[in-house]
């Protein structure tokens, strides 16, 4: 999802508390850019711009500021999700969009946590 995004042009934060895991992520997203170009299906300088747009935080309280989509991508626990939508509801703008990538869980569910 993060790569997409950043290989359409938007600015992505990705957040874990875990920097091994935010490390891995940032390489795999270098690794598809780079075999896009390859195939090219995205030039050198696309790629490039791809991944100065991505950025890591360990904190989602210091990530959000300013944030108008929210794609929530942990994984299949409704807990850890509610919990990541609680939180993120608190410090997102008002008319921010929330959204999940659940393929099992009820999105009613996860989001009955929210005001």
């Amino acid at each position: 999802i993060a790569y997409t995004f950043a290989a359409a042009g938007c600015s992505v934060l990705l957040v874990d508390t875990s920097a091994d895991a935010l490390g891995r992520a940032t390489k795999q997203i270098d690794t598809l850019l780079r075999a896009a170009v390859q195939r090219n299906l995205l030039a050198t300088e696309a790629a490039d711009a791809a991944l100065r747009s991505l950025r890591t935080s360990p904190r989602l309280d210091e990530a959000l500021a300013g944030t108008r989509l929210f794609v929530e991508t942990a994984s299949e626990n409704l807990a850890v999700k509610q919990g990541i939508f609680r939180d993120a509801e608190k410090l997102l703008p008002a008319d921010a969009l929330l959204a999940t990538n659940t393929s099992a869980l009820s999105i009613t569910e996860i989001g009955s946590v929210l005001q």
